[in-house]
């Protein structure tokens, strides 16, 4: 079963344009870190996201999982115990605004 994603205009930073009816993240105004969160929630079962980037987006995007919705929206989510995401320079963070381990290659320009 395919279910189609939406963001959560409520629960995402006001620093992105959210555009074709919430499905997409087009963009953001400022170029600091900002998070999108999906109105849609799992717990269990194995999920994966079809990412189309732009040029500018390849090495900054972070993209994952979060546990709680208690948190700055205008920062990312993995900086915080409870976010996990693939950073696109090849690492997976947790917790960390800086750093995280290898995880697989990083994203082609």
């Amino acid at each position: 079963m395919v279910e189609e994603l939406t963001w959560d205009p409520k629960s995402s930073s006001t620093s992105l344009n959210l555009t074709k009816g919430s499905a997409m993240v087009a963009g953001q105004v400022t170029s600091t870190f900002c998070t999108a969160i999906t109105e849609q929630s799992f717990k269990h079962g194995k999920h994966y996201w079809e990412i189309k980037m732009d040029s500018n987006s390849m090495n900054e995007l972070k993209a994952g999982v979060t546990t709680s919705l208690a948190f700055d929206k205008n920062k990312a989510f993995s900086d915080f115990a409870h976010g996990y995401a693939f950073y696109g320079i090849g690492q997976l963070r947790n917790g960390s605004d800086s750093s995280g381990g290898k995880y697989a290659r990083r994203w082609n320009k």
